[in-house]
């Protein structure tokens, strides 16, 4: 059983001559390296490892040259696998015949893949999942496993891609109203500028009219008269100082 969150990708084409691959059993010949539906030991098609090849019939040679080929066919189909996938991808493993020379050909491969995605990270696992599809698809032959793992790849990848539009539109909703909030504190300073302003310049106008009537009258306001709009002569006085004027008397 693969792990979780990850998939097999598989060489699975028949052998076309009527051998075909061995199944995996959990036996002890299988901890030795020998696989289900090996040819007894009775069979004229086996030979002992010593034995020239020479000996084999033209049909005995027929099947081992066809064991060869597809060989290497599965290894290189697993080993494209692996090579594009990774860190991503897992140890091969292979099925194994053994062939009329007593030599075992691999007749079947699997290389798991992780397909899980990069949690909480769309792009991460857009990039993941851009390494998988073409890590299924990288052998000349892909196999229908490879493909379906392919597919499950590219389905991640339109997750994630609408998982990205989501944020995208949910950070420029933020962005829109954060520059909405700072355009609002700006006018609100601005308006309160021009108010300070507008009323220094009252004030300013106020003690420059009456220090010229003061001036132009020759009057003494010491005493308290004609202050005009000022309630007494001392809130005058406060004013004109605060805006630096002189003292007129």
């Amino acid at each position: 059983m693969e792990a979780l969150g990850a998939l097999a990708l598989r060489a699975a084409r028949p052998l076309s001559s009527g051998v075909a691959p061995a199944t995996r059993q959990g036996s002890a010949a299988q901890a030795n390296g020998e696989t289900a539906g090996r040819l007894s030991s009775a069979s004229p098609f086996i030979r002992s490892p010593n034995e020239s090849p020479f000996a084999l019939s033209p049909a005995e040679r027929e099947v081992v040259a066809e064991l060869r080929a597809r060989d290497r066919e599965v290894r290189a189909h697993e080993q494209a696998h692996k090579n594009v996938a990774g860190r991503y991808a897992g140890a091969i493993s292979y099925e194994y015949r053994r062939g009329p020379d007593n030599v075992r050909y691999a007749v079947g491969g699997s290389v798991p893949i992780d397909v899980s995605p990069v949690a909480g990270d769309p792009e991460a696992t857009i990039d993941k999942m851009e390494v998988v599809k073409a890590a299924a698809l990288a052998p000349a032959e892909p196999s229908a496993q490879d493909r379906a793992v392919a597919q499950v790849a590219q389905a991640t990848i339109l997750q994630a891609e609408a998982e990205l539009r989501v944020t995208a539109r949910d950070d420029a909703a933020a962005a829109r109203a954060e520059t909405r909030a700072e355009d609002e504190a700006l006018a609100d300073a601005a308006g309160e500028e021009r108010a300070r302003s507008e009323e220094n310049s009252a004030a300013e106008n106020r003690i420059a009219e009456f220090s010229a009537r003061f001036l132009n009258g020759g009057r003494d306001i010491s005493d308290g008269r004609e202050v005009g709009p000022y309630a007494s002569l001392q809130a005058f006085e406060a004013e004109r100082s605060a805006f630096g004027f002189a003292r007129l008397i």
